[in-house]
């Protein structure tokens, strides 16, 4: 039989959110954690693997019916709860919330205040920033970014390279646009329709922004960005 590698403080408790919470305790060195070492808080040994190297660091916390395996990292104060699930190399930090029937999984980092609700999954190398929220039955996959109050929600499946923020609301593959530069480096912009806003690899903001700045960059810049844009509005008008 496996030695465990943590055991449950039931003498580090509190209640939380209804929940008697306990403290746990590296029984071995595994990972970056070494025995000894006092970790957040589970409701009980189902909330936590016993195998891999997933951990809860700091105040995170796991409760309910949730499950954190794998290599999967909570940190801060980040909560897990309910019947969602953590698992893989994916890392929750910060004041996040994983919660319902959320899955969080693959690469995926939830940091800041972000939440990931309902029956939402995110995972590839998708990152949550700053009061991110994807909810309802949204995939967020691939490589995504999505921050400042910006929203995944309805039914929606990302799986490009894309920067959601400025409280973008993306629901449909119809709520936003995305195109590539078209010379060396051929990096990927993006049009958010409920903002009206652009996020390029060099800066996010409104179509004037990005045509000042595209002007520093030389007459090519300029000129590809102004035809996107007359485009993009002609098509989203």
């Amino acid at each position: 039989m496996k030695t465990k590698k943590y055991k449950i403080r039931k003498d580090l408790s509190y209640t939380f959110d209804g929940h008697k919470l306990y403290r746990i305790e590296a029984l071995k060195d595994f990972g970056d954690v070494k025995k000894g070492n006092i970790g957040g808080f589970i409701e009980k040994e189902d909330n936590l693997s016993q195998e891999g190297n997933c951990w809860i660091y700091l105040d995170g916390k796991s409760y309910g019916n949730a499950k954190v395996f794998g290599n999967a990292v909570i940190d801060g104060f980040a909560q897990v709860c309910d019947n969602a699930i953590v698992f893989e190399n994916a890392h929750v930090r910060g004041y996040s919330k994983i919660k319902n029937n959320a899955r969080v999984f693959n690469n995926a980092h939830i940091e800041g205040n972000s939440i990931v609700k309902d029956n939402a999954q995110v995972y590839g190398n998708s990152l949550l920033l700053e009061n991110a929220q994807v909810c309802d039955n949204a995939n967020l996959r691939g490589t995504c970014l999505v921050r400042d109050y910006a929203i995944v929600c309805g039914d929606a499946d990302i799986y490009e390279f894309v920067h959601f923020n400025n409280n973008a609301k993306i629901m449909s593959p119809a709520d936003y646009y995305v195109g590539h530069e078209n010379w060396e480096g051929g990096h990927t912009f993006v049009y958010t329709r409920s903002n009206h806003k652009w996020s390029t690899f060099f800066i996010n903001g409104t179509k004037d922004e990005i045509l000042d700045f595209a002007k520093l960059r030389g007459e090519k810049y300029y000129n590809f960005y102004r035809n996107v844009i007359e485009f993009v509005e002609k098509l989203y008008s």
